[in-house]
């Protein structure tokens, strides 16, 4: 089993070290061909975050509940609300049902790529997750594999690749060729001297400062490993949580609407449209209410 989980992680890890690798070329290649995609996409983000602000609860209950939809026969179909406040302010959200697949991890990396069908589930534009920038900007996804085979995905995002990201401009610019990747051992473009050319009298003609366009690109585009499992999210996992997400707080101003937004789920009424949903957790500082069908209990 041990054998079967770390192969399981190893893969997750290379599909997301090969995504970021990918969207870094991406990134130059678009400068190099005059291209401005990584602003348009980094503008949507910002304009997604602003437009579901508020909603970040509601959207992660509806991503949850959409991951029940094909659960197994005895899953427990629970959804888990765990908000901590104390010494370091993180919300934790799990779900039981089928964990992150290949497509599942690009949905959330990529823009608008949702593999969900409109039909099945409740949330379907592949944009709400963008809803949790309002109250974390280092958001982590750990979740288990699927089966024998299946990747294990743990991965996070952080504002500060666009920082790494402009360091590898600026030793492209000075290496050429030789410049590394800033998160692996590996070559920064894959590109033929010619290439490289095209790329250097481009940034001379039109007067781009490369690392000051690195500071456009979308960090959220750019999935990074998640290194060590925090306990509380190993215990959630451990409870048959099969994808946890963990939100580090911002600032402790983000904890009253977080708070104010799990309230309004505790009414019993406010989830009935879901109707694959079995259990509903939440838990504030210890405090804890399991809300099920025809349900409605203190713990």
């Amino acid at each position: 089993m041990t054998t079967y989980i770390a192969q399981a992680r190893q893969l997750g890890d290379e599909l997301i070290a090969d995504h970021a690798r990918g969207q870094i070329r991406a990134f130059f290649d678009q400068i190099r061909h005059g291209a401005r995609d990584y602003q348009t996409v980094a503008s949507l983000n910002a304009q997604i975050a602003q437009e579901y602000r508020g909603r970040c609860i509601l959207e992660l209950l509806q991503n949850a509940h959409d991951a029940l939809a094909n659960a197994v026969p005895d899953d427990p179909r629970r959804i888990s609300f765990v908000l901590s406040t104390d010494p370091q302010p993180v919300l934790l959200v799990g779900n039981s049902g089928l964990p992150f697949r290949h497509a599942d991890f690009k949905g959330i990396c990529e823009l608008a790529q949702s593999r969900k069908n409109p039909n099945e589930s409740v949330g379907n534009k592949g944009l709400g997750f963008r809803s949790v920038l309002e109250v974390s900007s280092c958001p982590e996804i750990w979740s288990t594999g699927l089966a024998a085979g299946a990747p294990c995905f743990a991965f996070r995002f952080d504002p500060a690749v666009t920082d790494l990201v402009a360091e590898a401009a600026q030793e492209l610019k000075l290496y050429g060729l030789d410049a590394r990747s800033p998160l692996e051992d590996c070559p920064l473009v894959d590109w033929s001297p010619r290439q490289l050319e095209d790329f250097r009298q481009r940034l001379k003609t039109e007067g781009i400062d490369v690392a000051e366009a690195a500071g456009a690109l979308s960090p959220y585009a750019i999935p990074l490993r998640a290194e060590r499992m925090p306990l509380a999210v190993r215990c959630l996992l451990d409870e048959g949580h099969a994808t946890v997400v963990r939100l580090p707080l911002d600032s402790e101003e983000a904890i009253p609407s977080v708070k104010d937004q799990l309230a309004g789920l505790r009414d019993a009424r406010s989830v009935i449209f879901l109707d694959h949903l079995g259990e509903l957790v939440i838990e504030v500082d210890g405090e804890r209410r399991v809300l099920e069908r025809g349900v409605d209990s203190d713990a």
